[in-house]
């Protein structure tokens, strides 16, 4: 499991919930789907010149090539929930799907991914709390709902086990996108 620290003070707004998100790393890490495979990591998250939310990624480590201790991802596929300073009583979330031309070891497209991803999700979806899905290829699913900070641990643990359910989505994809195995010559 990974927490990260920042370099820029929490703002005042995310205090009562960080205990909350850490805590949520702690257990999510405790479940029994988390394997070696999979990442958790949680701490603000900046925007410019300083951290304007509180964040819990999660992903598994062939999803993205970025370095793994980073909050922040350049590439890849993983799980956002977060709260904004400004309006700390909703809980967002989403899955994200960054520059999947770039992973190695796949040939993917971005749109491809995101159509297939979607209807492949559909069916799951019924049990996830109101979600969108009508964005570019980047956003695979984007989604809110209200946490009063004493329930806000609990809901990211609930969140994380449903993304754990519909991670196999994201797998069977990634499966026949593999690139074939080629044999170097000596």
């Amino acid at each position: 499991m990974t927490i990260i620290g920042s370099r820029f003070p929490m703002p005042s707004g995310l205090f009562p919930y960080e205990p909350s998100f850490h805590h949520a790393c702690l257990r999510i890490r405790e479940q029994t789907w988390f394997t070696e495979e999979w990442i958790c990591k949680c701490g603000p998250w900046s925007s410019a010149t300083a951290p304007q939310y509180l964040v819990l990624k999660l992903l598994k480590r062939r999803w993205s090539d970025d370095d793994p201790a980073a909050i922040g991802n350049k590439s890849g596929i993983f799980f956002s929930m977060w709260i904004d300073a400004n309006d700390p009583a909703q809980l967002r979330f989403n899955i994200h799907a960054l520059k999947l031309r770039g992973l190695k070891g796949y040939t993917l497209a971005s749109r491809k991914f995101a159509t297939d991803f979607r209807s492949a999700f559909a069916p799951l979806g019924s049990s996830w709390p109101k979600y969108r899905t009508n964005f570019g290829p980047q956003t695979l699913i984007e989604g809110l709902m209200l946490t009063p900070p004493k329930e806000t641990a609990k809901l990211l643990v609930s969140l994380a086990a449903k993304f754990a359910e519909a991670s196999i989505v994201i797998d069977r994809l990634l499966d026949a996108a593999k690139k074939p195995m080629t044999m170097e010559r000596f």
